[in-house]
């Protein structure tokens, strides 16, 4: 007596992994197994056979006609070729699936209810009598699966005003709008003054990286708008590993540095002021050889130049290193002291003077 393993794709979770057999023999030029199903009188081959040599078992139906077809199917199977024999196994599993009966799913009867957790927060979901037709651009909006009736007027208005005025995604919808169109410019202009890039013709075997437009709309708290935000970026995830970048780590401030800056500003009574950099990475200075293709928006550029950039952009790799690097090198040079438990922070004293210094936008 053997078991023989069944093959997942024709059997469930509730089905037996093995079926009880018999063996009869050694498939020719092969390392199968032939055997017979106790229970269906089928011969199959197998691999994948655990033997019981002291059980014995046999055949259920020992009719006449049914020992022929034994012996008849013992006959193919042993001298078969093994492409033909895994052709009849994969005939016999499409003849065995498509013989299955797949009954109705069941569905349970139970009524449904909202969990017990979500009895202390405020959810109203819509019901099937409500009909809410979505005029926005957004694709799945929120005024199809939820109701704000019962919020305050503040919140109402805020929410409302987050569909009146969408994000384009493109330059070519940005374009069409005057007040992106102005921002978009304006920041060229800044990108152009800061000299973060050269236009010049690309050198031969040089690649240049892809750059992107993205866009963000500025609100206030009550959801009025307060500027449009247009950034250039750089796909940075085109950049080659030593060709256009070797370095990409900074440091970052420990939170327990920040935690014990905190407290003891508090016991000593200092004054501890945040100083925010506007366009932080554009003011890295690079030191790879990094070429760029033209934005959109350009038109003072020649056919076939690029940019050559000298200064870090957004999302380039080491755009964040670039900044760090020269934080650093400009803390020291004004006198500033940095630890040694955490790179990210500077110390300085002047007489009775104490200056703590820790970059956190890195």
């Amino acid at each position: 007596m053997c078991f023989a393993s069944t093959l997942e794709n024709n059997r469930n979770k509730l089905d037996p992994r093995a079926n009880r057999c018999i063996f009869l023999g050694f498939k020719v030029g092969t390392k199968d197994y032939i055997v017979i199903d106790a229970q269906t009188r089928e011969i199959f081959v197998f691999r994948n056979v655990l033997f019981y040599e002291k059980n014995f078992c046999q055949v259920t139906d020992k009719s006449e006609q049914n020992k022929l077809n034994y012996d008849q199917n013992f006959m193919e199977y042993m001298f078969e070729s093994p492409h033909d024999s895994y052709h009849r196994g994969n005939m016999n599993e499409v003849a065995n699936t498509k013989n299955k009966d797949v009954g109705d799913l069941k569905r349970s009867t139970r009524s449904r209810r909202s969990p017990t957790y979500l009895e202390d927060y405020h959810h109203q979901l819509l019901t099937s009598s409500e009909k809410v037709i979505n005029t926005g651009t957004t694709r799945y909006a929120l005024n199809l699966v939820l109701l704000y009736k019962n919020l305050s007027n503040e919140h109402f208005n805020y929410y409302v005003s987050l569909f009146l005025k969408t994000k384009p995604h493109t330059y070519e919808e940005a374009v069409k709008s005057d007040k992106w169109k102005a921002t978009m410019n304006d920041d060229i202009k800044a990108l152009e003054i800061n000299n973060t890039w050269m236009l010049v013709d690309l050198p031969e075997g040089k690649t240049p990286i892809g750059c992107k437009w993205v866009y963000k709309i500025k609100r206030r708290a009550d959801g009025n708008i307060e500027r449009y935000k247009a950034r250039l970026v750089a796909k940075g995830y085109t950049q080659r590993e030593g060709i256009d970048f070797f370095e990409t780590y900074s440091p970052v401030a420990k939170l327990t540095t920040i935690h014990m800056i905190l407290a003891i500003a508090a016991i000593k009574d200092w004054h501890p002021e945040h100083l925010d950099v506007d366009n932080t990475f554009l003011h890295g200075d690079l030191t790879e050889e990094v070429y760029m293709e033209v934005p959109s928006g350009i038109i003072n550029a020649k056919p076939n130049q690029v940019c050559h950039l000298t200064k870090s952009l957004y999302a380039l790799k080491q755009a964040s290193r670039q900044w760090y690097e020269k934080l650093a090198s400009y803390l020291l040079t004004i006198g500033f002291i940095q630890s040694q438990a955490d790179n990210s922070l500077f110390i300085k004293k002047i007489r009775n003077f104490f200056y703590c210094f820790i970059s956190l936008c890195i």
